[in-house]
C-alpha cells in the first residue's frame, strides 16, 4: 500500500513539473507558440472567449486584440491558449487569458477557462 502511494506521488510530481504556469491557467508543456497573432482565426477565437465569458458572467467586455497565442492539437481536439486585451463597459482596457477548446469531429467549441491576466 505504501509503495503504491509513493508511486502515485511520484507521478503527480512529474505531472506538476511538466506543467507550465502561464498567467493563472496552468498548461501542459506541450503547447506551442503561434507566431502570427494577427491571424483572423485567433481574433475569432478571442471574440468567442469574450462572448462566452459575458454570457456566463453577465459582464460586458469587448474583445480588442490577441497579444499572444499558443496551441495544442491532440487528435481531433484543438486547444488554444490566448492572451488578449478587452475593454469593459467603461472602455478601460485590460488583459485576459483564456483556453478555447474546439472539437473537430463534432464541430463544437467551448470556453475551458477565462481569467484576468496577471503578468
Amino acid at each position: 500500500m505504501m509503495k503504491v502511494q509513493i508511486q502515485s506521488l511520484g507521478v503527480l510530481m512529474v505531472v506538476l513539473l511538466a506543467s507550465t504556469a502561464t498567467g493563472n491557467i496552468i498548461l501542459p508543456s506541450v503547447f506551442l507558440p503561434i507566431k502570427d497573432v494577427n491571424n483572423p482565426k485567433l481574433a475569432y477565437l478571442g471574440n468567442f472567449a469574450v462572448t462566452e465569458h459575458d454570457k456566463q458572467t453577465g459582464k460586458q467586455l469587448k474583445f480588442e486584440k490577441i497579444l499572444k497565442a499558443e496551441y495544442y492539437f491532440p487528435d481531433n481536439v484543438h486547444q488554444f491558449y490566448l492572451i488578449f486585451s478587452a475593454t469593459n463597459a467603461s472602455t478601460i482596457s485590460n488583459k485576459y487569458d483564456a483556453l478555447v477548446i474546439e472539437n473537430e469531429s463534432n464541430h463544437s467549441r467551448k470556453l475551458g477557462a477565462f481569467e484576468p491576466y496577471l503578468h
